[in-house]
């Protein structure tokens, strides 16, 4: 969408909130708290010195509605793309 946008690559970042920013997307709230969500998590998942910590807190339930909410995200956002 950013390549759509602005013919150009982006800037390397690892926030998707940044992006959604940039992209000036209205994006459902619900989606929102999800990508708040993905972000934390993509962001402790770099560091492996909190691999334990990170496996404790999410639960194979919480894993799985965080991916059902990334695929859900993910086709909204195509479903976006495909309109412009």
């Amino acid at each position: 969408m950013y390549v759509e946008k602005f013919a150009d690559t982006p800037d390397k970042t690892h926030s998707l909130i940044f992006l959604v920013e940039i992209l000036e997307l209205e994006v459902p709230q619900e989606y929102m708290e999800s990508l708040s969500v993905i972000n934390r998590i993509g962001i402790t998942g770099r560091y492996p010195h909190n691999l334990d910590e990170v496996l404790e807190q999410y639960t194979r339930e919480k894993t799985e509605r965080i991916v059902r909410e990334t695929k859900e995200i993910l086709t909204w956002l195509m479903q976006k793309s495909l309109k412009r």
